[in-house]
C-alpha cells in the first residue's frame, strides 16, 4: 500500500534577531553655554540720575547635539538547500516544502541630539536698585540640533530551496508542492533631527532587501 511522503527543502528557522542593531543617538548637552558678562553702572548724585558704565552682554549659543549614527544592514537570509535524489518507483502522495530564510530588517538609524541650554545673560548689579541705565542682555540660544542617523537596508532574502527528484517509475503517484518565495528584510526608518536654535538634518531611511529567486521544484523520469 503506498503511504503519503513530503520532501521538505527549507531553512529551518528565521533569522534572529529579526532586526540589525539600531543606531545610537546623540547626545544633548546639559551644561549651559557660556554666561554674558555682568555689566555695571553708577548713580550720578548731581543729576540724580543712573547712568551706565558698561552694559552687560548677552549669554553665548548653547552647544551643539551630537550627531546620531547609522543603524546595521540586516542580514542576507539563508539559501535553501539542493536536495536531489532518485527512486525506482514513484508511488503515494508527495508534499514537496521549498524555502529559504526571509532577510533580516536594517537598522534604524539613531535621533540627534538637540542643542543645550543657552549661557544666561549678564546683568547689572544695580538693576535691584532701581538702575535703569543699562539695556537688558538676553540668555543665549540653544546649540544646533545634531544630525539623525541613516536607516540601513534590509539584508537579501535567500535563493528558495531545489528539488530534483527523479523516478524509473511512476505507480500512479502525485504530488503537490508548497513553495515560500523570501521576501527581503524592511528597510530600517531614519534618525529624526536633533533641535534647536537651526535643527538637524534627518537621517535616510533604508531601503528593503531584494526577494530571493523562487524556489526550483523538478519531479522527472530518469534518462
Amino acid at each position: 500500500m503506498a503511504t503519503d511522503s513530503t520532501i521538505t527543502c527549507t531553512v529551518k528557522d528565521p533569522i534572529s534577531p529579526a532586526k540589525a542593531n539600531n543606531g545610537h543617538d546623540g547626545t544633548t548637552p546639559t551644561d549651559k553655554g557660556t554666561a554674558g558678562t555682568n555689566g555695571s553702572s553708577h548713580y550720578d548724585g548731581g543729576d540724580c540720575t543712573w547712568k551706565c558704565d558698561q552694559p552687560p552682554t548677552d549669554g553665548k549659543p548653547g552647544l551643539p547635539g551630537g550627531d546620531a549614527t547609522d543603524g546595521t544592514p540586516g542580514q542576507s537570509g539563508q539559501h535553501g538547500p539542493i536536495f536531489t535524489n532518485v527512486v525506482d518507483v514513484l508511488e503515494g502522495h508527495i508534499t514537496i516544502v521549498v524555502g529559504a530564510q526571509d532577510g533580516q530588517a536594517g537598522g534604524d538609524g539613531g535621533n540627534g541630539g538637540n542643542g543645550g541650554p543657552g549661557g544666561d545673560a549678564g546683568v547689572d548689579p544695580n538693576a535691584s536698585k532701581d538702575s535703569n541705565a543699562c539695556a537688558a542682555a538676553q540668555n543665549g540660544p540653544p546649540g544646533v540640533g545634531g544630525n539623525g542617523g541613516n536607516g540601513r537596508d534590509g539584508g537579501k532574502g535567500g535563493n528558495g530551496g531545489q528539488v530534483y527528484l527523479y523516478y524509473r517509475q511512476n505507480n500512479n503517484a502525485s504530488w503537490d508542492v508548497v513553495t515560500n518565495q523570501t521576501s527581503g528584510g524592511a528597510g530600517g526608518a531614519a534618525g529624526k533631527q536633533g533641535t534647536g536654535s537651526t535643527n538637524g538634518n534627518p537621517g535616510n531611511p533604508g531601503n528593503p532587501g531584494d526577494p530571493g529567486a523562487a524556489p526550483i521544484v523538478n519531479v522527472l523520469p530518469k534518462s
